[in-house]
């Protein structure tokens, strides 16, 4: 566990500013090593703009639009093919300082060799007449995703996230860790654009990349309230692309929960609660909850392999979310049924939590939802009398042993006693009949006779009741065709 002092000693005086906030980026003070003697500075004119066009700067300025501790940005245009773009200049004070010039030369170089879509595209590279180096970028009409954040939709800081991690996937591809991943770092278009930036503190944990090789002098950088454990302790053996992943799954926290990972009351206590993976506590125990977490993992190798797993893990949330919003969809539709008591809405509502779980199995609401639609749609046939159906819903799921499983047997049960009684009643009534039947016969009113004889037959289930009543029938005909012949 690393001391407050264990972090004085690696800092230094780079935590000692007052203004410094845990949100702010703090760079070590090491050189890239091989900047300047790589990179080409040609000059190029820079100014306000002429009223000649023979006179025109090559890059005309016009309005500051940004401001860092060691650059200035203005909107500008470039009069050569007459576009807006947007022109970063060391800051006056520090051009004269030649590790702030290595570093901001150091920036614009690594970034220029990291063309993608996420990416701010760096156009130039030139010095002013006056010998400070400046670069020319894409002009972004947007805000930094920092002041967005807490007002955009979840679904929508996914999306900005996956677009990040795709830059991040991307600048791994050439060797090249940022390292100060955040969300002021990343710029949001008026048109979708979503663009990483602030590549200054980025190296190469691989050969071949344009960024230096990250030693023990330069590990110390980075943001402290973002900031995993190895990068906060200075061990530069641990710091790679799994820092990334840490920084990621970082800013995925704090979409899901509003809270940076790691806080306190002074810069020293938020990168000792760092270096120690102290992150705040939420109540959030969902998916992207154990995404975040297995992101921010203390070991770097417990957590994901790389970007590529991470963006895979928020893929398989994302067809999960589809099937939690089918099973919140189901909740709506049984809470109707409920209320209906329509069959057709339980049937609905058991349908939708199916589809829920075709497209996550191991959703739970989904499979809960679907015992608790056919339970109410069991209680709500047992209310209607439609003891057979209801008996059906239990069965196909085992459920029959509930107190509702009890109810519907008990009410079968007196079913089949009333039914009994009935067809008790039934046969003593029948028997009635075939006695007044024959008294008709005897007292020679075959034609009365013959017609209880008729209905017994008609409505008796009794085998010998049938055949009598039907015997008592033919000869009350027989007898009534003999008693008109005597009379004829």
């Amino acid at each position: 566990m690393s001391t407050e002092e264990d972090i004085r000693t690696l800092w230094g005086e780079t935590i000692t500013s007052p203004q410094l906030q845990p949100e702010q980026t703090i760079k070590c003070d090491a050189l890239p090593a091989h900047t300047a003697t790589k990179t080409v500075v040609k000059a190029k004119s820079i100014g306000p703009a002429s009223d000649t066009l023979s006179q025109s700067p090559d890059f005309e300025l016009h309005e500051k639009i940004g401001q860092g501790g060691m650059a200035v940005i203005y909107e500008a245009r470039q009069t050569s093919v007459d576009r807006t773009i947007a022109v970063k200049m060391i800051r006056p004070e520090m051009a004269g300082m030649e590790e702030h010039r290595q570093r901001f030369l150091y920036e614009a170089v690594v970034t220029s060799d990291l063309e993608h879509p996420n990416i701010v595209p760096i156009h130039d590279l030139g010095k002013s007449e006056d010998g400070n180096p400046f670069y020319v970028m894409k002009r972004v009409l947007g805000t930094p995703w920092s002041m967005a954040i807490t007002g955009l939709d979840p679904s929508e800081n996914l999306r900005i996230l996956t677009c990040v991690a795709n830059a991040v996937a991307f600048a791994h591809s050439r060797g090249v860790i940022h390292r100060d991943l955040k969300p002021e770092n990343v710029m949001l278009g008026e048109y979708g654009e979503v663009l990483l930036i602030d590549w200054g503190i980025a190296v190469s944990y691989k050969e071949g990349g344009k960024a230096d090789r990250l030693t023990e002098t330069d590990a110390v950088g980075g943001t402290p309230a973002y900031m995993p454990p190895e990068m906060a302790r200075g061990k530069a053996a641990l710091i790679g692309p799994a820092s990334d992943i840490y920084l990621l799954g970082a800013i995925l926290y704090e979409i899901i929960t509003s809270l940076k990972p790691h806080t306190g009351k002074t810069v020293m206590e938020v990168l000792t609660n760092a270096a120690n993976n102290v992150i705040q506590r939420s109540d959030r125990d969902d998916e992207l909850a154990d995404i975040a977490r297995k992101a921010m993992a203390t070991d770097p190798a417990a957590r994901y392999a790389n970007v590529k797993d991470f963006l895979a893990a928020l893929d398989e949330y994302h067809s999960h979310a589809e099937s939690m919003a089918f099973s919140n969809r189901g909740d709506e539709l049984l809470r109707k049924a409920q209320s209906s008591k329509n069959y057709e809405d339980f049937a609905h509502a058991r349908f939708t939590y199916q589809q829920a779980l075709e497209l996550w199995p191991g959703n739970r609401a989904a499979r809960q939802g679907v015992l608790r639609a056919r339970l109410a749609y069991a209680l709500c046939a047992c209310d209607k009398g439609d003891l057979d159906l209801a008996e059906s819903l239990l069965v196909s799921e085992d459920m029959m042993d509930t107190p509702l499983g009890d109810r519907i047997r008990g009410l079968k049960e007196e079913r089949v006693q009333m039914t009994a009684d009935k067809q008790a009643g039934d046969d003593g009534r029948r028997a009635d009949m075939l006695e007044w039947a024959e008294k008709y016969f005897e007292r020679s009113r075959f034609a009365a006779a013959r017609d209880l004889f008729e209905d017994v037959a008609a409505i008796t289930s009794d085998p010998a009741r049938l055949e009598q009543a039907r015997r008592g029938a033919e000869k009350s005909v027989i007898a009534m065709k003999s008693a008109t012949d005597r009379q004829t």
